[in-house]
């Protein structure tokens, strides 16, 4: 089993078994959610999801490609726990730095290369998205 959190605690999510998808995203709307060059997130079958405790406050907004993300967010600290994307309306994103383990796979895509910061970069071969593609 695998538990990601919130930085205080208070809102958590625990899964089994693996991600379908672990994605990096260099949008405009990554960058600023999370205040670094890229977010990085894990996506799972909503199956998956064996239990998720605390309160979250949510936030829909529009992706730069039309489809809407809905972000739950820790009411105490903020911290971004888990999200629902509507092209993947079957699971479950959830922040890959919110994890305890460290044993999660690496991204395999990143999205949106297009406005990637200059000296941001993956050290192993990845497949690159101009846009959402």
């Amino acid at each position: 089993m695998k538990r990601a959190s919130c930085a205080c605690g208070q809102l958590s999510i625990s899964l089994v078994g693996e991600p379908r998808y672990v994605l990096a995203c260099h949008c405009r709307e990554c960058q600023k959610a999370t205040g670094s060059l890229f977010g990085v997130s894990t996506y799972w079958s909503k199956e998956s999801v064996s239990g998720i405790t605390g309160e979250s406050t949510q936030f829909t907004r529009r992706t730069d490609s039309g489809g809407t993300l809905t972000h739950h967010f820790c009411s105490t600290c903020g911290g971004r726990v888990y999200r629902y994307a509507s092209f993947y309306p079957a699971g479950i994103g959830v922040a890959y730095g919110g994890f305890d383990t460290t044993d999660l796979p690496r991204p395999t895509d990143e999205y949106w290369t297009q406005r990637r910061h200059d000296r941001c970069g993956f050290t192993y071969p990845i497949v690159q998205h101009v846009g959402d593609d």
